[in-house]
């Protein structure tokens, strides 16, 4: 599992078990731990975490991180059943609460999983920044594995078409940033990071959304011209035309941004590349596969608009 996915993983898993409110409870309770508190309050949050356990769980990745936690056990129907009827019907102190080993483990594993957030949290941000979407000029990758590894030619075009799709769309919105790699995650995919200028950054994110939604609409599968219909549907596309009525570019160069900056997209999404944002966006990686590959067959077969530079 790479380190973006379990930090977001931990993230969902703490939201899905109310973890800040029972670490909340554990040290509200510890600041007198001799003092008996009525802790069944809590129950309705205890029957809720556990519906929430059944249903994250059922991700194994997430299951993983669980189980190594010992979260099974700690959540099964007999843990919690018993930890209820020592919270139910009288005052106890969290010492002596703590003395049960099923309260115990209950406290010990939030504890555990807010600590490791917050670790991860301070750590990771520094590595990938806190935002792939563009807005602070940084963008995520998620390059897709179909083997067992990304061969060094496959990584060197990637690199090579991305500088160029950044190249020539820092050159379209007269941004001077140098792009820059600040994150290179490799697990089962790679999650590859690219910082640059924040008007690049944004188009990228939505030239690879648009293009994408237009594969999962299917509704250019049909039509004859199927890269010129993608290509009239977006944004950039209004963007470069305004630029042209304007008179600040020419009809040629026009053209030209339009079919590079598309056959650019289309090279990479050929090679497995595309934000991850819309990798989260689907269910399974099974599923990105076929959508991939119908994008390929479907498409570009017969219709590179790549130009001879």
């Amino acid at each position: 599992m790479q380190k973006l996915d379990y930090t977001e993983n931990i993230s969902v898993i703490i939201k899905s078990l109310n973890t800040e409110y029972f670490v909340d409870v554990y040290n509200t309770g510890i600041k007198k731990p001799s003092t008996p508190h009525d802790f069944s309050s809590i129950i309705p949050s205890l029957f809720d975490s556990k519906s929430q356990f059944e249903i994250i769980v059922k991700d194994k990745d997430i299951h993983s991180i669980l189980k190594t936690l010992g979260a099974d056990a700690i959540y099964s129907s007999t843990s919690l059943t018993w930890f209820t009827t020592v919270l139910t019907g009288k005052n106890v102190a969290l010492a002596h609460l703590l003395s049960d080993p099923i309260p115990a483990s209950f406290f010990m594993l939030h504890k555990t999983l807010y600590s490791v957030s917050h670790l991860n949290k301070a750590i990771f941000d520094l590595q990938k920044g806190k935002n792939s979407k563009g807005p602070d000029g940084k963008i995520v990758f998620r390059i897709i594995e179909e083997h067992k590894e990304i061969s060094i030619e496959n990584y060197s075009k990637i690199f090579r078409l991305l500088d160029e799709l950044l190249s020539e769309l820092s050159k379209f919105y007269g941004e001077k940033k140098h792009s820059q790699v600040y994150l290179l995650d490799s697990g089962s995919d790679t999650n590859l990071g690219i910082e640059t200028g924040i008007k690049v950054a944004k188009s990228v994110y939505l030239i690879f959304k648009e293009i994408w939604d237009s594969v999962i609409n299917r509704k250019y599968y049909k039509q004859s011209k199927n890269n010129q219909a993608i290509i009239e549907s977006l944004t950039l596309r209004t963007e470069i035309r305004e630029k042209r009525e304007a008179g600040i570019i020419t009809e040629k160069e026009e053209v030209e941004y339009v079919h590079y900056v598309k056959s650019r997209v289309d090279e990479l999404i050929n090679l497995n590349v595309i934000t991850k944002e819309i990798y989260d966006s689907n269910e399974s990686k099974k599923t990105m596969q076929i959508l991939l590959s119908a994008y390929s067959a479907k498409l570009l077969k017969g219709d590179n608009l790549r130009e001879q530079d």
